[in-house]
């Protein structure tokens, strides 16, 4: 029997996982964005008809094949709203990302609606009307009628829009036909595979009983094909409104209201008339540019094709034949003087302003125009008037002899005026926070690369009539000689002219490209520390127009110069593929996180099948499996003696009954998320994102969350926590401490770090300045997440849940596996009856609380709020009655992003450390090894073992807080 966890296992997310890995490298904010806003679409617009469909029986399912039902529909069902969705958007998305165009340019308004869309929606309509008749539970039209009547509204709806805007669906048709037909035929296929397996029944009742191919009804056919056709457009509505929003509002933010606005309103056409005639002018004069803008962001594309066409459209200024120089010198200065007005210095760039549709319109042509829209406010002047400079030399090369290029400086000088200015644009776009060393590296890659545009134009150029050969390497005959030779030969064969073979133009080629390698290396460096998003697209370009210069290299080598040297289609998608799918060093740290888990997956299968007595899989994981059992049976899951956790978990982990490794995959999966939030702030803070390997790549770590434990979740939280405070989501943090305290107590250490680093600058010591919007927020949003879960859970389990979840672990008393310096006396003291005690386990919190509550945060929390977040984890371990190794993982999970710029990153201090902090565990667990499976009586050594690891701890906890103070 194929169950539909297995129909999602086995058809439906691999092909959906395909698609990730093919579109991941293309994909934006904006996409995922996308996606989630389509997704909850679907689920809430789909689940009320589903629920009406299987009560009326038009379609069953085999209770033995399902998890579980919410309402009146399998879970798995839910889950298909969202696979279908996201497989349908991720070829949507793909597949326009390689065959259309830039979005801005094709969202001009028709004069008037079109016929074709405008009968479909109303044909849409009115068939919705028609079916409502139809859709009686009593007749065989009823399955057919519903699905016509369901999709209706929404279909007319969408329908609407695409004849406001028909000019960008026309240039979407082939993608969104593939995007409709390819998913629609996949599930068909793998519905009859579905039907004829038992899984679930389309009932003969309500069906026409016309089958497609045995086991596929009509209906589902056109179930398929229609929701297909509603995600399409969708996307292509949400694709549209956001063109628009980002085209004339300039902003990447916007709401559901924002984008219906967009769609409907009235829009100044100009706008997009301008923008059109850049991406002209640069596909008539600069193809290569403007597909290699491709691989960006849709805002940095169209920020890019608007420099580029400028940069275009002044270099044809400069090198128009037909113009008498003075004029274009005119034209140059003229360019001047509107850069020198309207754009900001590199001083006062911070505080440029947009400028107002007012001021655009006073200038003649679309992209001075164009420029003030899109990037007046994010490029400095000095850059632009740098590149104008390099044209003025252009135009008296051969006026004026002390403009020809005399030496390599003067080669190196002019390829840092019309070359560098561009990179240090381009960065500016890319990353407008860029640091001065990235600039700095991007003006050397713009040298390598017009270096190695000279050295594979030198004919190209003599046939203009410049030579941009150093006077020292080309003698003034030479000079001429070259100069006339390409002046009157024929251009296909000039290389082969024995007057220019004499020359040996290999020579100089070779020449430059060796000044363009020393400098190459340097550059490409740099290119890590800007944003993720980029780095592609940039390395696609730089290492695409640098692989001519070693194609270049390899023609010269062979005592042959080419009149112009070019990679060929193959090699450029070679380039493509190499950069767009070969992982970057943050994708490869996540890989072999995933490659780690997966292998230790493997391995502790095989060592539980043994039948050994230690297993590798942990008790608690044996724990959590029973208590998802009983929930899954409608049961409590504190029915399982010794589950002391919220049964958040327990719900967790239901797929358990099903497939047993389900929550190590779960678990594993946190680590990775933890990872991939370590790096989005090493990176946020430019620091070098290897040291988030300190995680992803610790096999204590791996281990930990492989063998069952959840403690992977909470790092997540912890880290979550930490990311959204630093870039200012306060509401999100909140909700994340909110369910992390309800999920485990211990991360109420956090809140008052960060009640105290919310502090507004400038503001008074007083009472009344303490309470600001950041404080109140985030005491909001956490009490309120608390409260609601441990509410809801109160309410399904009473006591139970509250002993067991939070009770238990102010009493409880471990006396095994324990390195706590509390062991020994606990050990003791286990079977002493309660009344002959005393309330020292209480009072063993006081250290512990008042240092890690109070003294840390209010020390440090203020300018090291990661510092003082892994400081108060590894005291509070330190002091608890219980501690073991899954413990570590609260404190571990900072350590990468405290660790850079650290001392300890040093042998003389950090390796004597973490050797002691070892070799204490490891003497504790010699002498507990001796206990527990020898017999002996080993008390002491555990004792003294347990006293010197937390010495050992203490030190470390006071250098660290040396290091924050």
């Amino acid at each position: 029997m194929l169950t539909y966890l297995q129909v999602h296992v086995y058809y439906n997310v691999p092909p959906l996982i395909l698609l990730f890995l093919l579109h991941r490298p293309l994909a934006t904010s904006r996409d995922w964005r996308k996606y989630l806003f389509l997704c909850v679409i679907a689920v809430l617009y789909t689940t009320p008809w589903d629920n009406w469909i299987i009560y009326n029986k038009a379609w069953t399912y085999c209770p033995s094949c399902v998890m579980g039902t919410l309402g009146l529909v399998p879970v798995e069902e839910y889950l298909f709203f969202v696979v279908q969705t996201l497989l349908t958007c991720q070829l949507h998305s793909l597949l326009t990302k390689t065959m259309a165009g830039l979005p801005a340019v094709s969202i001009s308004p028709n004069k008037k609606a079109p016929l074709l869309s405008t009968s479909l929606a109303v044909a849409w309509l009115a068939m919705g009307a028609a079916a409502i008749s139809y859709a009686d539970p009593s007749r065989k039209t009823f399955y057919l009628a519903a699905i016509i009547a369901w999709t209706a509204p929404v279909l007319c709806f969408l329908f609407t829009i695409s004849a406001i805007q028909t000019s960008f669906l026309q240039k979407r048709w082939a993608p969104s036909l593939l995007a409709i037909a390819l998913p629609t035929l996949y599930l068909c296929i793998i519905d009859s595979i579905a039907i004829r397996a038992g899984t679930w029944h389309i009932t003969e009742r309500t069906s026409l009983e016309i089958f497609l191919w045995k086991g596929l009804p009509i209906e589902e056919a056109i179930f398929f094909f229609v929701t297909n056709l509603m995600v399409v457009l969708g996307c292509t509505g949400f694709d549209l409104a956001s063109a628009i929003v980002s085209t004339y509002d300039k902003t990447e933010t916007f709401s559901f209201l924002s984008l219906c606005y967009a769609l409907l309103c009235p829009r100044n056409e100009n706008v997009v008339r301008d923008l059109r005639a850049c991406v002209e002018i640069l596909q008539a004069g600069s193809a290569s540019f403007y597909n290699s803008s491709f691989f960006f962001d849709e805002d940095i594309r169209r920020d890019l094709v608007v420099l580029y066409a400028f940069c275009r459209f002044t270099d044809d200024v400069a090198d128009d034949a037909s113009e008498p120089l003075e004029k274009r010198k005119a034209k140059l200065d003229e360019t001047r003087v509107f850069i020198q007005t309207e754009f900001p210095t590199r001083l006062m760039l911070p505080m440029a302003l947009p400028k107002s549709e007012k001021a655009i319109c006073l200038y003649d042509h679309p992209v001075y125009r164009t420029m003030l829209r899109y990037i007046a406010n994010k490029l400095p002047q000095e850059p632009l008037l740098e590149l104008l400079d390099g044209y003025e030399w252009d135009l008296l090369l051969d006026t004026d002899r002390s403009k020809q290029m005399q030496s390599e400086e003067d080669v190196i000088r002019y390829s840092s005026f019309v070359a560098s200015s561009v990179a240090e644009m381009c960065i500016c776009l890319l990353d407008k926070s860029a640091s001065a060393d990235v600039l700095k590296s991007a003006r050397k890659m713009g040298v390598v690369l017009q270096l190695t545009n000279i050295a594979r134009d030198i004919l190209t150029d003599a046939i203009n009539g410049r030579v941009y050969l150093p006077q020292a390497w080309l003698t003034e005959e030479d000079r001429k000689m070259l100069l006339h030779v390409a002046k009157d030969h024929d251009i296909t064969s000039i290389e082969e002219d024995p007057r220019i073979m004499a020359l040996h133009l290999e020579r100089y080629a070779l020449r430059l490209l060796s000044l363009a390698d020393e400098m190459y290396a340097e550059s490409t460096g740099k290119i890590d520390a800007l944003p993720e998003q980029v780095q592609r697209g940039l390395r696609i370009v730089t290492d695409g127009y640098y692989a001519i210069g070693r194609q270049l290299r390899s023609t010269c080598n062979h005592g042959r110069y080419p009149r112009r040297a070019k990679l060929s289609k193959w090699n450029r998608l070679l380039i493509t593929f190499k950069h767009l799918y070969c992982p970057t060093e943050g994708e490869a740290l996540i890989l072999g996180g995933c490659l780690l888990r997966f292998v230790l997956l493997l391995y502790g299968a095989w060592q539980d099948s043994l039948g050994v007595s230690v297993t590798f899989t942990d008790i608690d994981y044996k724990v959590f499996s029973d208590a998802a059992h009983f929930v899954q049976q409608g049961g409590s899951p504190y029915e399982r003696a010794t589950y002391r956790y919220t049964p958040l978990l327990a719900w967790l982990l239901i797929p358990n009954d099903y497939f047993e490794p389900f929550g190590k995959c779960l678990f594993a999966a946190g680590d990775i998320l933890t990872g991939w939030l370590i790096i989005r702030l090493l990176r946020r803070r430019q620091q070098n994102i290897r040291f988030a390997a300190i995680w992803l790549l610790n096999p204590m770590v791996a281990v930990i969350s492989t063998r069952g434990n959840c403690e992977a979740l909470l790092g997540a939280m912890a880290v979550g926590l930490l990311y959204a405070v630093e870039v200012g989501q306060i509401a999100l943090a909140g909700v994340i401490l909110g369910a992390a305290v309800h999920f485990k107590v211990y991360p109420i250490l956090y809140a008052p770090a960060v009640v105290w680093h919310l502090e507004t600058p400038g503001h008074s010591t007083s009472l009344l300045s303490f309470i600001n919007r950041k404080r109140v927020t985030f005491a909001f949003w956490s009490a309120l997440t608390f409260l609601a879960l441990s509410a809801s859970m109160f309410s399904m389990y009473g006591w139970p849940f509250v002993e067991h979840t939070f009770a238990y672990h102010v009493s409880r008393s471990d006396h095994r596996h324990n390195f706590s310096v509390y062991h020994l006396f606990i050990y003791l003291t286990a079977q002493q009856p309660k009344s002959a005690g005393i309330p020292w386990t209480l009072l063993a919190f006081l250290p512990q609380l008042v240092l890690s509550l109070v003294v840390l945060p209010l020390r440090f929390s203020k300018r090291h709020l990661t510092g003082t977040f892994m400081a108060q984890t590894f005291c509070f371990v330190a002091f608890n009655k219980v501690v073991t190794s899954q413990y570590f993982m609260w404190y571990l999970v900072f350590l990468p992003l405290t660790l850079p710029g650290s001392q300890l990153l040093s042998w003389r201090k950090g390796g004597v450390m973490l050797f002691s902090w070892i070799a204490a565990q490891a003497c504790w667990l010699g002498a507990a090894f001796q206990f527990e499976m020898q017999g002996k009586a080993t008390f002491e050594a555990m004792a003294i073992s347990s006293g010197v690891f937390f010495l050992v701890n203490m030190w470390i906890l006071g250098e660290m807080c040396k290091e924050m103070a």
